[in-house]
């Protein structure tokens, strides 16, 4: 009998540590996209913001210029834009529901994680749909004058879009968000450190788009794109993307980030018709303050393409902790 108990004892209590188990891992499932920020944030160093937002403090396009430019950043290789083209796709993949964690974690976020988080509302709230494919040259032209270069790149197809679309979103979504954000505009944290370019680290620069830039020529050959250049083209990019997925399932995204990083310069700059060719510079070599950041965001949050209050709408509250400011999704 005494074993028996003994027995009911002991199953009990191994029922209670995995109870207790259980109910000690969910946090950790909740918090799933802000361990994604978090770790994002560790290993990335250069953040290209001005090519999510165009207009603002930190932006390079050359404002009240015939033709905008932005040129070949010499402190971002190939590595630091796949981390770029990363964030963009965590970006557009965030729910309601991560909106909701992001916020709630914002308060006890370092600079950084708050920057990247506060891109992320920009990202989730913008009408990008509302942005048109770019056809021809003459409609680039114009298009580059007002769009940023992931405006241009959005219709495109180059990330995927499938959980974004699973979620509508509406006038009370952008205004809300971007009221969070403006709560960081006069922060002088500094989210990101100047990034200083070594010497010789131009030419090496150089040699990697140079790699990058045969390897896909290479790829477009295989796919008999019937030109060896055809993602200098921006019209021509969603059917060389979606041929890409199709072709490279396994290796897809880094073919695709490698494919961007050559023609990102050539997206924002009108070659064929200027004869400009893109100079070399530091974008990053001055420190990038929270609030820099922040004005970014502001400064390109276009309210008259807001979408309509239309479509479904998520119901979950969002509670900015230091405003007390609650936000429904």
């Amino acid at each position: 009998m005494r074993k028996n108990g003994t027995i009911v004892l002991l199953v009990l209590f191994l029922a209670a540590v995995l109870t207790f188990e259980s109910k000690g891992d969910e946090p950790d499932q909740r918090s799933l996209y802000v361990d994604r920020i978090q770790k994002t944030a560790e290993i990335m160093d250069v953040f290209p913001v001005d090519l999510i937002a165009r207009e603002g403090p930190i932006s390079c396009f050359e404002k009240g210029s015939w033709i905008p430019g932005v040129g070949i950043r010499n402190e971002l290789n190939s590595e630091s834009f796949r981390l770029f083209y990363d964030f963009c796709q965590l970006a557009l993949d965030a729910t309601p529901e991560d909106i909701n964690e992001c916020v709630s974690y914002l308060p006890q976020a370092s600079a950084k994680e708050k920057a990247l988080i506060l891109t992320v509302f920009y990202v989730y709230a913008y009408p990008w749909e509302r942005q048109g494919m770019v056809n021809n040259s003459s409609e680039k032209s114009e298009a580059i004058k007002t769009r940023s270069w992931f405006s241009l790149l959005f219709p495109c197809e180059v990330f995927d879009l499938r959980v974004r679309k699973e979620y509508q979103r509406n006038s009370e979504d952008s205004e809300k968000l971007s009221k969070i954000v403006a709560q960081f505009a006069e922060n002088d944290e500094i989210a990101f450190q100047a990034v200083k370019v070594k010497e010789g680290y131009e030419s090496d620069n150089m040699a990697n788009m140079r790699l990058k830039l045969n390897e896909t020529r290479e790829i477009c050959r295989k796919l008999k794109t019937g030109s060896d250049d055809p993602y200098l083209r921006i019209e021509l990019r969603k059917e060389l993307v979606n041929g890409i997925r199709w072709k490279y399932l396994n290796s897809s995204t880094k073919i695709i980030s490698d494919l961007l990083y050559v023609a990102y310069t050539s997206d924002t700059f009108d070659l064929a018709r200027s004869g400009l060719v893109p100079k070399l510079g530091n974008a990053s070599e001055k420190p990038k303050t929270l609030g820099q950041i922040a004005q970014e965001l502001l400064e390109s949050w276009d309210s008259s393409q807001t979408p309509d209050d239309e479509g479904t709408k998520a119901g979950t509250d969002i509670v900015d902790q230091e405003t007390q400011t609650v936000l429904d999704f």
